[in-house]
C-alpha cells in the first residue's frame, strides 16, 4: 500500500470521527432556559410637545441590567 491511500484512509476516519462526535453532541439534552426577570429589561416611553415649536416628541428609554453571578458566590468560595 503507498502513501497515499494511507492517507486517504487516515483522512475518511477523522472525518467519520468528526462527524460521528457532531452527531452525539446535537442529540445531548440542553439546559431549559430561564425565563427572563421582570427587572432585566425595562422599555418606556413619554410623548412631550415643544413649547417653542409645538412639535410633538418622543422619547424613548430603554434599561438593561445583566446579572452574571449570584450574590456572594464566587469562584473561590465554590473551594
Amino acid at each position: 500500500m503507498n502513501f497515499r491511500l494511507w492517507l486517504c484512509v487516515a483522512s475518511g476516519v477523522l472525518v467519520i470521527h468528526i462527524g460521528v462526535l457532531m452527531l452525539w453532541v446535537n442529540f445531548q439534552p440542553r439546559p431549559k432556559p430561564r425565563p427572563p426577570s421582570a427587572y432585566e429589561f425595562k422599555a418606556r416611553s413619554q410623548a412631550l410637545i415643544d413649547p417653542n415649536t409645538g412639535e410633538k416628541l418622543t422619547v424613548q428609554e430603554f434599561t438593561v441590567s445583566t446579572k452574571l453571578a449570584e450574590p456572594g458566590k464566587t469562584m473561590a468560595n465554590d473551594e
